[in-house]
């Protein structure tokens, strides 16, 4: 009975839809939000810095919440109590893309050492700040803020059904085709998950016009 519950909510390792990791982590985070509130109160400062440690040391001693969801819903809890915008250091921006692209190119060269978790954490922390930079001129861009806000009725459609789609097509196109070219694999790489996500979007569709109660129910209501 233990292993069909630890199969659906993941208790001491990755739920079988591992993809739903962080709502697990979101709904336990909910529930004891009351408690981090005390040590925003009593010294956020210094409880952001001391999660940022932990998570860049990689030293945790429970599995599920995770550091990284701790941290970062720690971190967002922080910013709305401090009133500070998530844009405040949008002033850095062109620096924070220069040094995250030196980050990722340090990343891959440093892959199977020791330092590359670090390494990797650090490229975390300037890609979101990338990210959030970059995403102010998105939105200048009418087409393309258009576009973002009708695909993201989906989005979320798409992260939850694309798996264990993606591994299956994948096991059946390396069936068929058994690939052993390098510009093949590299092609197959990138093409498997545009049918995927191009297939979860017509089931989206489909499903709005046929069966919209069910989409909005298995979906979490958006």
């Amino acid at each position: 009975i233990f292993e069909y519950i630890n199969a659906t909510l993941g208790i001491d390792r990755s739920p079988a839809a591992y993809q739903f990791w962080f709502i697990r982590d979101l709904m336990i985070l909910v529930i004891i939000s009351p408690v981090m509130y005390i040590f925003l109160n009593l010294a956020p400062k210094s409880s952001v810095v001391f999660l940022f440690s932990l998570w860049f040391l990689d030293f945790w001693l429970v599995y599920v919440p995770s550091i990284a969801a701790f941290l970062f819903f720690f971190l967002g809890a922080y910013l709305a109590k401090s009133d500070t915008s998530l844009f405040a250091f949008d002033r850095f921006g062109s620096l924070f893309i220069v040094t995250y692209i030196l980050v990722l190119l340090v990343d891959v060269l440093t892959k199977g050492m020791m330092i590359n978790e670090h390494v990797h954490r650090v490229g975390i922390l300037f890609g979101i700040l990338s990210v959030l930079y970059l995403s102010g001129f998105v939105v200048k861009v009418g087409w393309l803020k258009r576009f973002l806000l009708w695909s993201g009725t989906f989005s979320f459609f798409v992260f939850a059904s694309h798996e264990p789609l993606l591994t299956a097509v994948k096991k059946i196109i390396y069936i068929m085709f058994e690939p052993n070219a390098d510009l093949f694999v590299i092609f197959l790489y990138f093409i498997i998950p545009v049918f995927v996500i191009v297939f979860c979007i017509i089931s989206y569709l489909i499903l709005k016009a046929v069966a919209p109660r069910f989409l909005s129910v298995v979906s979490g209501g958006r």
